[in-house]
């Protein structure tokens, strides 16, 4: 408890309290772009329904909810930085900028898992193509979807991918 009270009182002595104003206008500016976010899709998503084409209606909720994590995610991992770059010590933080890049990928592959459903779905609803032929292709672009994205994390991982790029026949 003793230590406790020391780091805390070498925070406030310090005068260290810059960094907690980082914090909260970073937090503060992902509240912001969420409102606008929130606002901006709540009228694509009205101007989509007016519309003669289906294929925006699965466009917009696709891409809704991952982007939404994606405002929220970005501002929290960077004042996570600040926060344990102020806090901790001198730690090696390069595993904060690791975590962005697995974030996006993953919210990406997140998004088109989420489109290729939602276009799936769209085709069955319409009923004029083959639902077994819709099925498979909907497969092999969710595999295609997630392949990528997995090999995309591991190269963002450093795990070299060349090797296995090549043996796939992909590789030059």
């Amino acid at each position: 408890m003793q230590s406790l009270i020391q780091w805390w009182q070498s925070l406030y002595q310090a005068a260290a309290w810059e960094w907690i104003s980082n914090i909260v206008i970073f937090m503060g500016m992902g509240v912001i772009v969420w409102v606008i976010w929130r606002v901006v899709m709540s009228r694509l998503k009205t101007l989509a329904e007016r519309t003669q084409t289906r294929w925006d209606d699965v466009l917009w909720p696709a891409i809704d909810t991952p982007f939404s994590l994606f405002i929220w995610g970005w501002p929290v991992l960077h004042a996570l930085e600040i926060f344990l770059d102020n806090t901790a010590g001198h730690l090696d933080l390069s595993w904060v900028s690791v975590i962005r890049e697995v974030l996006i990928v993953f919210l990406l592959i997140w998004f088109l898992l989420r489109l290729v459903n939602s276009g799936e779905q769209l085709l069955f609803d319409e009923g004029r193509r083959d639902h077994t032929t819709i099925n498979a292709i909907g497969n092999v672009l969710r595999s295609l979807a997630v392949c990528m994205g997995v090999i995309t994390l591991l190269q963002s991982l450093g795990v070299s991918v060349s090797g296995l790029l090549t043996v796939g026949g992909m590789g030059a």
